[in-house]
This record gives structure tokens, C-alpha cells and sequence, in this order.
């Protein structure tokens, strides 16, 4: 099964920084041990994207980097960067789905690129509008099984909010 991933950016889940990123990374792992895909396409955005994508590297599943244009992530800060050229050296393939420039309908052109090379999508969405909720309708148009993993990344982290309360 080749499997996308979409869901939200940092600001919507636990923020930035590196332990946050580890902990989405970590929920990532348990999400790919549950669906046993072949292959991950990750559109390599900050957050969700690339929390797959480095899920996908630690258990050894191919994933393909669909990269929305070339200049994708320059105008992050230095440790972002950092992390966006380690993942992509972890590619099984980087995929420029629009070569150039930066612009904004080459995000929207890379959320059909995911919908379109694979079987599935694993979301990690809370129903707000966006550019996830623009992948998850196109994703439905075309026919394609969406899980949504929203309501077990809320359980989870009220999981480790209980764990950090009581000191463990």
C-alpha cells in the first residue's frame, strides 16, 4: 500500500523545536506499525509532513519527498532547514512536483500530487479549514480512503499532559 500523509503544521499541534518534533515523530511511528505501508509520500511541510517522513526513515519504509517547488523551506529559520536537508537526504526519492519558484498555488498542486500517487492518506486534521482541508476534499473527489488520526493524537496527548502531572 503506498500511503500520504497530510495534516496540520506545528502551530496547530505541540509547536516548534526539536522535542516537539520527536514526540510528532513518535505518534507518527505508531500511526505507520498500524497501516504496514510499502511506500510514504510526505509533501515535507513543517509538522505532520515531516514527522512521517522521519517516521517512515526510523522503522527502514521508503518514503517519497514531494517537494512543492524548489525553493521549498529557504525562508525557515537555520534549525528547520537543517532538519528539511536531513530528511530529504533520507528520501527513497525527492520529487520537485513544481519545479521554480515558490508560489502558493504549488502547495495546492503538491496535495494533489499525494492524493494522486497513492492508495491512502493518513491525516492528522482537526477539521479546520486550510490547506489540509483542501487536501482531505480533493482527497474524497478522488476516491481515495482518508484516515483521520486527529482523535488519537488528542487522546495520546492528554496521555502524556496526565503522565507529566503526576511526575512520572
Amino acid at each position: 500500500m503506498i500511503l500520504s500523509a497530510t495534516g496540520h503544521r506545528p502551530t496547530k499541534l505541540l509547536g516548534y523545536g526539536r522535542s516537539n518534533h520527536l514526540r510528532t515523530t513518535k505518534f507518527a511511528e505508531i500511526c505507520l506499525d498500524v497501516f504496514c505501508p510499502e511506500l510514504v509520500i510526505s509533501g515535507m511541510a513543517q509538522g505532520w509532513d515531516q514527522a512521517i517522513a522521519h517516521a517512515a526513515s526510523n522503522l527502514r519504509i521508503d518514503f517519497i519527498a514531494a517537494v512543492p517547488c524548489d525553493d521549498f523551506g529557504s525562508q525557515w529559520p537555520k534549525d528547520a532547514v537543517e532538519l528539511y536537508d536531513w530528511l530529504l537526504t533520507r528520501a527513497h526519492e525527492v520529487k520537485y512536483v513544481s519545479p521554480g519558484p515558490y508560489l502558493p498555488w504549488k502547495l495546492q498542486r503538491r496535495n494533489e500530487f499525494l492524493v494522486d500517487e497513492c492508495h491512502s492518506m493518513l491525516a492528522l486534521w482537526d477539521g479546520s479549514s486550510g490547506g489540509t482541508a483542501n487536501c482531505m476534499r480533493y482527497a474524497r473527489t478522488r476516491n481515495r480512503a482518508v484516515y483521520n488520526v486527529w482523535a488519537e493524537w488528542q487522546q495520546d496527548m492528554q496521555e502524556l499532559v496526565s503522565v507529566r502531572r503526576n511526575g512520572y
